[in-house]
């Protein structure tokens, strides 16, 4: 569901990269839609890994306060693709902030291994 959510600011993003007129508008439109698809991704994979980890763990506050973190920086990062969608800059500038926010505020670390037996926080 969430990859969905990035989708349109995705295409937004495609059609930047054909319909600008200068080279440096059109590069970073490509790297930002690049971005988004890992961005997408990356939410999808936190996102299950928090569901993951929350049946198991005995940690609530731990796992709420990432699970917080996680929200806030998907919403500022789908503002920023959507916005760069229309005015690329300010958009990065979003994006990039929303990663900043994202590396000082989450505290813990989810190490999910494939058999999903092993956790730690």
């Amino acid at each position: 569901m969430v990859v969905l959510l990035f989708f349109p600011a995705s295409l937004g993003l495609v059609w930047t990269v054909f319909f600008e007129h200068s080279w440096s508008d059109k590069v970073l439109a490509f790297a930002l839609f690049l971005m988004s698809l890992e961005q997408a991704r990356m939410a999808k994979v936190d996102l299950d890994n928090i569901r993951i980890v929350r049946e198991k763990s005995q940690e609530v506050e731990k796992i709420k306060k990432f699970f917080m973190v996680t929200i806030i920086t998907i919403i500022l990062e789908l503002l920023g693709f959507y916005l760069a969608s229309f005015f690329l800059y300010w958009g990065a500038i979003i994006i990039l902030i929303s990663l900043i926010f994202f590396n000082l505020f989450a505290k813990i670390q989810l190490h999910l291994y494939l058999s999903h037996r092993y956790w730690c926080l």
